[in-house]
């Protein structure tokens, strides 16, 4: 049991001496190839709006928006318009986001992935907003991080 435990110690102080050793005497220097944070950009989607959320173009006017905690706008209504689908006519709100490209290239809105089709919302303190991206293009304006 005494030798077990001796083994122990002995492991622990060449630990603390490695730990010590490849923080203070040659650190670990890595390549900062890998890229964790994206670059924030605007983009401007075009978004169809559910039969049953057609009335809020009534009520929302273009030019509203919604600023982040940083005081950036996160969101701005452009406007509305009637587009022609499959022989139907929907509802469609033009809307310019802060969208952050990693990159890997995908595209994303806080949780949302900029694909056509993909489901999408927009919150602000008076309106709320889905629907489904319909198209979408990249500007070439950076947003402030």
């Amino acid at each position: 049991m005494k030798k077990l435990l001796n083994v122990f110690i002995a492991l622990l102080v060449v630990l603390a001496a490695a730990s010590v050793y490849f923080t203070f005497v040659k650190p670990v220097e890595f390549s900062n190839l890998i890229k964790r944070e994206g670059v924030s950009r605007y983009a401007e989607l075009v978004m169809v709006l559910p039969d049953d959320l057609a009335w809020i173009r009534g009520v929302m006017a273009p030019g509203e928006e919604s600023k982040n905690v940083y005081g950036d706008t996160d969101w701005k209504l452009l406007g509305f318009e009637e587009v022609s689908l499959g022989g139907k006519s929907y509802a469609v709100a033009n809307i310019k986001v802060k969208i952050v490209e990693f990159s890997s290239g995908i595209l994303k809105y806080g949780k949302y992935t900029l694909v056509e089709g993909n489901k999408i919302y927009f919150i602000d303190s008076h309106h709320f907003l889905e629907g489904r991206i319909y198209k979408y293009k990249v500007l070439d304006e950076k947003a402030p991080f």
